[in-house]
């Protein structure tokens, strides 16, 4: 045998060891509660379905304002998160949809002082009470809650601003149907 014979091991590496291989740890079977969603009320229903449609229309135009003449057209449009009122409606249906899923998870929180209900229809009254006054703010800036518009311009309310505006009523009527179960 020669030292640079390539059947032979280098002495460079250990030899092989007798130990067999070990298996891979278990996976952590990791289980979420189930949801069953045809056991959901009507109340439950609007609360969810009010804070999700309200963050949806959060993005879509609240106020919006307009200018064609001359041969120019110029449009342009703000949304909730551009004033203050309608940034904390925002996180109020947040923090709204947050508890609602909390609590439909049955994820065990700490007591509070008051019941459930009272919780969804203060935020969705919290969050009509901030779009309304989105609604007076901006338009006692622009003219009137009805808009202004004149020749070639016009300023006023958007359909994102209608349709918050019903969200939050349907969290409202969601948590006082939930009083009512």
């Amino acid at each position: 045998m020669s030292p640079n014979d390539p059947n032979q091991p280098s002495s460079d590496f250990p030899p092989p060891s007798s130990v067999p291989p070990q298996a891979p740890p278990a996976r952590t079977q990791i289980s979420l509660p189930s949801v069953d969603f045809k056991s959901l009320t009507k109340g439950q229903w609007l609360i969810a379905g009010g804070a999700i449609v309200f963050l949806i229309a959060s993005f879509i135009p609240w106020y919006g304002a307009s200018y064609n003449g001359f041969g120019l057209s110029i449009s342009s449009n703000v949304n909730a998160w551009w004033h203050w009122t309608g940034i904390i409606a925002g996180l109020v249906s947040i923090v709204v949809l947050a508890f609602f899923a909390l609590r439909l998870l049955k994820v065990q929180l700490p007591a509070l002082p008051v019941a459930d209900k009272l919780i969804f229809m203060a935020g969705g009254g919290l969050v009509l009470v901030l779009t309304a006054l989105y609604w007076i703010i901006v338009a006692s800036s622009t003219g009137g809650l009805r808009g202004f518009s004149a020749v070639g311009f016009s300023v006023g309310p958007a359909f994102g601003l209608f349709l918050g505006l019903l969200a939050a009523i349907a969290m409202i009527a969601g948590g006082f149907l939930i009083e009512q179960a």
